[in-house]
């Protein structure tokens, strides 16, 4: 009995029908194409990137100093120029000289390094814009840019270490603990400047010998430094500006305006100041009191308003 249960057993499995698998739906033919256009987009962009990853830098330089020759007021020379793709992708200069192409057109500056890091909705914009970063005098800064707008921020400048005072002929020393700028440049116009600058410092001391005045003064030490403007339409607004402190060898206090010029130099002072020299510069130069008194008029105080 168990040998025929068997044999039905096995005689009934072969006849069961097969199970037909389904097939797969036909691809439509908008899928198709967009696949097709999926692939030449990833070929053409890991050919962009093969492409620039191998750029020589000779040509990068060569193309980056011409733009900035030709849109600054600056002569750009860098030591070594290139792109970078990694983590973030920048423009890296290396030892930049820049040197005015007009007198009065600005100071030469030396950067150790600059970075720049454009922005992708700039440059669909087809307008310049991104952030930018570096180091110059051994004092790191960063800032943006966009359009006409610029913003700059550094802290902690030690200003023995800046080499533009040095030969602007002033020997200052002390801690530039911040300075920040927010400015919109209309057409580039200097002129036209909107928006606010901050500055602050401490343990400032000055040698008035770097002046040449043709009479000798001390060495002063002047300590803070405290200057807030508002920019608009190119004229420098002060809401503060003190240089040293009363219990320091000098305090100046200032109030008024610059109208900036097209170029620096032909910028336009509006300034009232009021001096108070301590006793050791009056009895260093005791013909400084009435210096003092022919520019300005003596306060109770003991400060100068000229």
């Amino acid at each position: 009995m168990a040998l025929n249960t068997l044999d039905t057993d096995l005689l009934a499995s072969a006849k069961k029908p097969k199970i037909a698998l389904p097939l797969p739906a036909p691809s439509s033919p908008l899928r198709r194409k967009m696949k097709v256009l999926a692939y030449i987009g990833i070929f053409l962009l890991a050919l962009l990137c093969f492409l620039v990853l191998k750029l020589p830098d000779n040509l990068i330089s060569s193309v980056v100093l011409n733009q900035a020759n030709q849109n600054l007021p600056y002569r750009v020379q860098a030591e070594k120029i290139g792109l970078r793709f990694f983590w973030l992708p920048h423009l890296r200069l290396e030892n930049v000289q820049l040197d005015p192409k007009f007198p009065g057109a600005g100071i030469p500056l030396t950067f150790e390094e600059l970075r720049f890091y454009p922005s992708l909705l700039s440059l669909l914009a087809k307008a310049p814009g991104g952030s930018f970063s570096g180091k110059a005098y051994q004092a790191a800064f960063d800032g943006s840019f966009s359009g006409s707008s610029v913003e700059f921020e550094t802290e902690n400048v030690d200003l023995a270490k800046l080499k533009p005072l040095e030969e602007q002929g002033l020997d200052l020393k002390g801690l530039l603990s911040s300075l920040s700028l927010e400015l919109d440049l209309p057409d580039q116009k200097l002129a036209q400047a909107d928006g606010v600058i901050r500055v602050s410092g401490k343990n400032l001391v000055f040698d008035p010998a770097s002046l040449h005045l043709g009479f000798p003064l001390p060495i002063l030490d002047l300590g803070p430094l405290e200057i807030q403007s508002k920019v608009q339409k190119g004229r420098v607004q002060f809401e503060k500006f003190t240089i040293g402190a009363s219990n320091r060898d000098l305090e100046i206090v200032g109030e008024g305006s610059i109208q900036l010029g097209e170029q620096a130099m032909y910028s336009r002072l509006d300034l009232k100041l009021r001096l108070k020299p301590s006793d050791k510069i009056l009895l260093a130069l005791p013909q400084l009191k009435s210096m003092l008194e022919t520019f300005g008029a003596k306060r109770p105080d003991g400060a100068y308003a000229m």
